[in-house]
């Protein structure tokens, strides 16, 4: 059918902007590590678009995870610059 054309037409634009994006910015201007930190931001954020049909609860749960995602982890008597 129509939709299922539609879906797999967005699944093969989202690999190859992902490929060209992967190898023309993110690897080049990051850590292995921040790309897998990035990608699981993106991975947190959408899921509660995906699952929570409300929106008001919907952009609450995304601004809460973006909130844990991006706060410092907090360590008793260690300054930031020794982390």
């Amino acid at each position: 059918t129509v939709a299922t054309g539609t879906v797999y037409l967005f699944e093969a634009v989202g690999s190859a902007l992902g490929g060209v994006a992967a190898s023309l910015f993110l690897i080049r201007h990051f850590t292995s590590i921040e790309v897998a930190l990035l990608i699981s931001l993106l991975n947190l954020l959408a899921a509660p678009s995906l699952a929570i049909r409300t929106t008001s609860y919907r952009v609450a749960t995304i601004v809460v995870l973006l909130g844990l995602f991006i706060m410092p982890p907090f360590r008793q008597g260690r300054s930031r610059s020794s982390l």
